[in-house]
């Protein structure tokens, strides 16, 4: 199966759904293993780019939920967001201490 602009498409939104790898592969229609492979041997795979950035983009439309509850009053949104901030600080520190 070629992997083209659509295929990628429906990689990102199922990554962005929490689909693993696995079961992207069947939805996708390409073998499981084949496709598994890519993310041990080639992680610059437009493919692996895709799952990636759906991942990310639902992290972050999560946490822009969170923040929006924490700003409204939420008090456990308002303890996660300061410990993804503080986890984020940290590592900050981390590389720029070498």
């Amino acid at each position: 199966m070629e992997i083209n602009s659509e295929v990628l498409a429906s990689i990102e939104k199922a990554a962005y759904y929490g689909f693993e790898i696995n079961e992207v592969a069947d939805l996708i229609g390409i073998h499981q293993e084949s496709f598994e492979l890519l993310f041990v041997r080639e992680e610059n795979h437009p493919a692996v780019k895709a799952y990636q950035k759906g991942l990310y983009q639902a992290e972050f439309d999560l946490r822009e939920a969170e923040m929006n509850s924490a700003l409204s009053g939420s008090q456990p949104a308002q303890e996660g967001m300061k410990k993804h901030i503080k986890k984020a600080s940290n590592k900050l520190k981390e590389i720029s201490n070498g």
